[in-house]
C-alpha cells in the first residue's frame, strides 16, 4: 500500500516561544543562537516542495548560567583555565606576571581537600586531568614567582565541578525534523515524509487499534486509504523522545 514519492523536505524553520530565530535547508536540521537563563518552548517548521509545513510538537526547556571556564587565583599570581569538556578536562596554568611559574609549576590536585598529589606543568600549556563529569577536585600550584623564590596557594586552594563550565555562550540544539504529510481531509492517498532517521509508522483507528504497520527504506511515502471508512485516524511514529501521533481525518 505504500510507494514512494520524489518529495523532501525543502526547509525547516526553528522557533522559539512562537519566533522563529533561524531556518536551514540541509541536514541535520540545526542553528545556534545565543540564550540567557529562563524558560522557552523549542518548535521546528517544516515545508515541503508543494508549500505545506507540519509543526512539531513544542518542546520546553529551561537555560541556566554556567560557571566560567576561566578563574584567577585569589593572591592573583596567576589565572587558572578548564577546558569545556564533559570529562578528563585540561587544565592550564597562566601567570599573571612574566616569568611566574618557571622553572617550576606543579599542580596538585584531587577530589579531597587534604594532601594532594603533585604534576610537573609549564605555563600556559594545557595539562590533562584524570576526572569525570560531575566529580569535584581540589587544586593549588607550588610555583616560581619572579623575585621571590617559590610561592604557593596551598591555603587557599581552588576548587571546581567537571563538566559544568562552557566557553561559549552558544548553544547548538537540534530539533527532530517532523511527520510530514498532506492532503488533510484525505480522500485517497495521503503523502507522508517521515522525520530523520525513523522507517516506519503505524495507522492507528480513533480507539487505539492498530490497523496496519508500515515499513520502508524510504522516508518519502504514498499510503492509499481509499477503503478506510470516514472518520479520525492517526499516524503513529516513534522518534528520539519517543511515540508521536498526529491527527488525520478520513472524507
Amino acid at each position: 500500500m505504500t510507494n514512494s514519492i520524489f518529495d523532501e523536505i525543502t526547509k525547516v524553520d526553528f522557533l522559539i516561544d512562537g519566533e522563529i530565530v533561524g531556518s536551514t535547508s540541509a541536514l541535520p536540521y540545526e542553528i545556534q543562537w545565543s540564550l540567557r537563563p529562563g524558560d522557552y518552548v523549542l518548535k521546528a517548521k517544516a515545508y515541503s516542495k508543494q508549500g505545506l509545513s507540519s509543526e512539531s510538537i513544542g518542546v520546553k526547556v529551561t537555560v541556566t548560567d554556567a560557571p566560567p571556564c576561566k578563574g584567577v587565583s585569589n593572591n592573583g599570581d596567576f589565572e587558572y583555565e578548564f577546558s569545556p569538556e564533559d570529562n578528563n578536562p585540561t587544565l592550564t596554568f597562566i601567570p599573571t606576571k612574566s616569568g611566574t611559574g618557571s622553572p617550576t609549576c606543579i599542580l596538585y590536585y584531587g577530589t579531597s581537600s587534604g594532601a594532594l598529589p603533585g604534576y610537573g606543568v609549564q605555563p600556559n600549556v594545557p595539562f590533562r586531568l584524570n576526572a569525570s563529569k560531575g566529580s569535584k577536585i581540589y587544586f593549588y600550584y607550588t610555583y616560581t614567582y619572579t623575585g621571590q623564590g617559590e610561592r604557593n596557594n596551598a591555603n587557599d586552594k581552588n576548587s571546581f565541578t567537571i563538566g559544568r563550565c562552557k566557553a561559549e555562550s552558544n548553544a547548538t540544539v537540534t530539533v527532530e525534523s517532523p511527520l510530514t504529510y498532506y492532503p488533510n481531509p484525505v480522500i485517497d492517498f495521503v503523502y507522508l515524509t517521515l522525520p530523520k532517521g525513523i522507517s516506519n509508522a503505524e495507522i492507528i483507528s480513533s480507539t487505539g487499534k492498530v490497523l496496519e504497520r508500515i515499513n520502508s527504506i524510504s522516508s518519502n511515502l504514498k499510503y492509499d486509504m481509499s477503503a478506510f471508512s470516514s472518520g479520525v485516524y492517526f499516524i503513529k511514529v516513534k522518534t528520539l523522545n519517543g511515540w508521536k501521533a498526529y491527527k488525520i481525518i478520513k472524507q
